[in-house]
C-alpha cells in the first residue's frame, strides 16, 4: 500500500484528500508576512519566530541553495535534527 493510501484511511470520514486553494502557500505565506511581520509564525517549545524574520530566512536558504546551483523545481533532501525550530520550510525561485 503507498504512503498516501495509508494515511488517508486514518482520517476522519468526509475529510477530502485534496484542498483547492486560490494560490499557492507560498503567496499565502507571503502576504502574511508583508502584512504581519511581527506576528508569530511559529512558537516551539516557548522559541518563536516572527513571520518576517521566518521570510528573511526562508529567502537567505533558497539564495544559498542557487548559489550551488540549483534551481526551481530541483528536488532536495534536508536533514534536520529532530524537534529543532530550524525545520526546513523552504522555497526556491
Amino acid at each position: 500500500m503507498d504512503r498516501h493510501a495509508c494515511w488517508q484511511r486514518t482520517w476522519p470520514q468526509g475529510v477530502s484528500d485534496h484542498i483547492e486553494a486560490e494560490k499557492p502557500f507560498t503567496e499565502y505565506f507571503r502576504d502574511r508576512s508583508a502584512e504581519q511581520p511581527d506576528a508569530v509564525a511559529i512558537d516551539f517549545y516557548g522559541y518563536e519566530i516572527r513571520y518576517g524574520e521566518l521570510n528573511r530566512k526562508i529567502d537567505q536558504f533558497a539564495n544559498a541553495l542557487m548559489g550551488r546551483g540549483l534551481a526551481r523545481g530541483d528536488r532536495v533532501g534536508i536533514f534536520t535534527i529532530p524537534f529543532g525550530i530550524h525545520i526546513a520550510v523552504t522555497s526556491c525561485y
